[in-house]
This record gives structure tokens, sequence and C-alpha cells, in this order.
């Protein structure tokens, strides 16, 4: 090898410069705080630009209390927007569009949210900036994941199964469980499928300890406990095992609740990692439970005629039932979306609302329809969970919708909309008269039926022998 050397051509083995750690250090820097809006925008041919007066605002999806009670977030789908609890107020907003849900770390000093790419983001609080970032890359695609409350760690769910918690920062197996769920029929294999790229399967149940210490995950076949500072799994008793099969949630560091399967009007408060039961809950195998931000409560959902409640554990009774899938308590302060969009901070105790502020505009995350009339006179446009029509000549918000799957517009100012099954609503199709009533009249309701809206067009799929 040696005397190869002599006959390579000049400069093929010259030693290499040395490294540049000032360099290195300042690309790093320039990568961890980019931002897609900084971006210089180029649109060749462009013939109309208009802002809208008023623009579509996505509804909030996930409102969290820092642990210190000092801080909210209020996450959207076009990103977060971080509060200060007193006085109730806007700090900063954190572009994160189409994120999960955000969190903020152990200390309450940082938050943290990943994609559905797994590019883990922490945002520091003092100083308004992203402070790390990693994309993870992994071989096998997970279809269930939950990162650890300091970020530092990611469960996954594999295609195959196994249960895996890899440190984010080297993408390195920390603890692995190979056939944690057992699937056996079609439905399950088909759940699989539409879930490879999402990571919204629940196969498993999986949890962190708020201080991020501990991991615990559980499935209808299988259970798993790790202790992450000591890095091995450890055992627990029978009775807490059997609550991982369901939902269940931390409370604190030394208490979880679940829900009993076998008996959930006896549903436990258990005491970890002994097992002691404190006190039993009337629950049901219908809802799930999570986390307060603080306090001697369980977050519920969904509930008969809500979606989301706060349930108090002292009394066993429901505390506050939401009007919206978002909210928190942390002591005595609730924290919820009004109905006009503005959030409100409301003290239990004394049974009313202290504060409300308003919240700047997010930008819009991912769309499933948009549309626009033929003259570029209306304009239809809907988020993954709030629709609105344009009226472009105006600009002006002509009504505001629930989301909708597909639009289109006719020549005699009619919009044509596919509205997706909503609660009690079964999927139809609906025409909005675009004239100065701007009603809503029903087309087809394409109950237990596969459909595709294109167009002027809507094909309806139905099997051999079938009309």
């Amino acid at each position: 090898m040696m005397r190869s050397l002599s006959t390579l051509p000049p400069g093929c083995a010259e030693v290499r410069p040395p490294a540049d750690p000032a360099g290195f250090a300042k690309w790093q820097s320039e990568i961890v705080n980019f931002k897609t809006g900084s971006m210089e925008e180029a649109l060749p041919g462009l013939l109309i630009k208009q802002k809208l007066a008023s623009p579509l605002r996505p509804d909030i999806n996930n409102l969290k209390f820092s642990p210190d009670g000092t801080h909210l977030l209020a996450q959207d789908e076009g990103g977060i927007q971080v509060l200060t609890r007193d006085p109730f107020a806007v700090l900063f907003f954190i572009d994160a569009a189409d994120a999960e849900k955000a969190f903020f770390t152990p200390d309450s000093r940082s938050i943290v949210f990943y994609n559905s790419s797994l590019r883990v983001e922490t945002w520091d609080i003092a100083s308004q900036r992203r402070i790390s970032v990693h994309e993870m890359t992994l071989n096998q695609p997970c279809i269930q994941t939950l990162l650890s409350p300091d970020g530092a760690y990611l469960a996954c769910l594999r295609q195959d199964f196994s249960l895996v918690l890899l440190e984010v920062a080297s993408g390195q197996v920390v603890a692995q469980k190979n056939n944690f769920v057992e699937v056996y029929d079609y439905w399950s294999y088909l759940m699989l499928v539409l879930a490879v790229n999402s990571h919204q399967a629940s196969f498993a149940h999986l949890a962190f300890s708020p201080d991020g210490r501990y991991f615990l995950a559980g499935s209808m076949h299988d259970d798993f406990a790790f202790d992450i500072q000591l890095k091995r799994p450890f055992s627990l008793p029978g009775k807490m095992r059997a609550l991982l099969r369901y939902s269940f949630a931390f409370l604190g560091t030394d208490r979880i609740v679940g829900i009993d399967l076998d008996a959930p009007l006896k549903s436990p408060v258990l005491r970890f990692p002994s097992g002691e039961r404190l006190v039993e809950l009337q629950l049901s195998d219908s809802v799930h439970v999570g986390p307060p931000g603080h306090g001697n409560f369980a977050m519920v959902w969904p509930l008969r005629d809500k979606p989301l409640g706060v349930l108090n554990i002292d009394t066993g009774k429901l505390l506050v039932r939401y009007d919206r899938d978002a909210g928190d308590i942390y002591d005595n302060w609730v924290v919820t979306e009004r109905i006009d969009g503005r959030l409100a901070l409301l003290d239990v105790v004394q049974k009313k609302e202290t504060a409300t502020v308003q919240l700047s505009q997010s930008p819009l995350g991912a769309l499933t329809a948009a549309s626009v009339s033929a003259g570029l006179k209306w304009l239809a446009v809907s988020s993954r969970t709030r629709g609105a029509i344009f009226d472009l000549v105006s600009n002006t918000r002509f009504r505001y919708t629930r989301s909708f799957h597909g639009a289109w517009f006719s020549q005699d100012d009619m919009l044509y909309a596919d509205f997706p099954k909503f609660d009690n609503e079964e999927r139809k199709i609906v025409r909005v008269n675009l004239s100065a009533t701007g009603s809503f009249s029903l087309l087809e309701e394409l109950k237990d039926t596969v459909a595709s809206f294109h167009g002027p067009y809507l094909l309806i799929e139905k099997a051999n022998g079938k009309n």
C-alpha cells in the first residue's frame, strides 16, 4: 500500500487539512437556528397576491401548564404559543407545523416536541431560542412513538412489533423487547399499514414518569418496565402490570392511575413502584386517563357529553368538563379555549374567569382541502379541524365551517364540499349557496360508503353484484 502511494497523481496523497472546530460550530448553529419563514419568497409568474383580512385559525389541540406553574403552552397545527401565567400573556411563538404534542421539560425551563419525521427540537424559554435539534434516522419505521419529558429518549414500537427505547442524540438502542404486540385479525393489520407514516397507532400503552427516570409500556400481550437512570429493566407487582394493558398515566413520580379492565368501576390509583392500592375510582373501559399539570387530579376523555374532563381524585367526581378536547389544570387554575378563540384562565375554587388572552395568528398546518373559483372570487380552505369560505373580492370571511376533505366551485356560485363523519353526523356531500343567504343543503349522505371527491365528480366504489 505504501509503495502504491508513489504512483498516485500529485495531490491525491496529500494530508487532509486539519479540522475546523470554529467553522463546524458556526455551521451547526446555523442549522439549529434555521427557520423556514426566513427563506426568500420566489413565485415566478405571480399575477395576484392577497393577504386575507380574517385568516383561518386552527383549533388548539394541546394546552399544558409547566411543572412549576409559571408558564403555559398552546399548540395548534401551525405551531406553539408560549405564555406566562401571571400576567396571562403570550411570550413568544414557535414555528412547529404539524408537530406531535409538545411539553415542558421537568425543570420548566424548556419546551420539547418532535414531528412525524422524528425531528426532535428543544427550545429555551428564557432566551426564546431553539437550543438543540436532532434528526433521527432509523432502519425500521415506528408505528407508535413517545418522547421522554427531557427529550433525551424515544420509545418506538416497530413494524415487527418489537418495542425499543432509543437515545435521541445517537439513535442507539437502550432497551428492546421483541414480540411486544400480537396481531391476529385483518383489521389490526390494516390499522398497522395506515399508521406506519403517522405514528398514530395505539397498539401499546406507553408512559414516561414526569422526571424522565422510568419508562412503562403495556399491551394485551406483554408489559415492560425500564429504569433509564440505571439502564436496566425492573419488575412490577402483578396488580400494576394488569393496569398497563389499557390506558394508564403517572400522577406525579410516585403514583399511577389506570383502567382496570376486569372491574372498571374499581379502577385504582397505585403507589409506584410498590403497587400499594391508595384509592379506587369509578371509571369505564371506554375512556382514557392522562396526567394533570399539577394537583390530585386526572384528565379523562372522552366523556359522555364532552370531549375532556378533570377528575378529582379526592372526591372521585368530575371537577371540570371541557367543551374542547384540549385543556389542563394546575391546582385551582384551569386553562381552556373559548368559543371565540381566546384562551381563558379560570379559578375553580372561586368559580370565575380571571383572565383571557388573544393568541397571535398561527400559520396553517397540512390542509385537508383547498379550492378556488374560476373567476378568483371565492376561496375554500380547510385544515384538520376547521374550514372557511372567503370572498376574495371584498376580502372577507364568508363562512366558518368544520373541517372538510374536498371542495369544488361550480360556475353558478355554488360550493360542493365533502364533510367527513363527525360525532353523530355521517359523512355527507353538501352544497353551499354563495349568494347572500349562504345556505347549506344536503346532496348525499355517504354512510358506510367508500367514496372520493374529485372536482365535479364523486367516485363511489361498490362491491361486485351491488347497485
